[in-house]
């Protein structure tokens, strides 16, 4: 569960910035 949030923030920080 922890792993796949760590995941998403991390493409989230990578590929979309600014929605974050």
């Amino acid at each position: 569960m922890f792993a796949n949030l760590l995941s998403l923030l991390t493409v989230c920080t990578l590929r979309m910035p600014f929605l974050c």
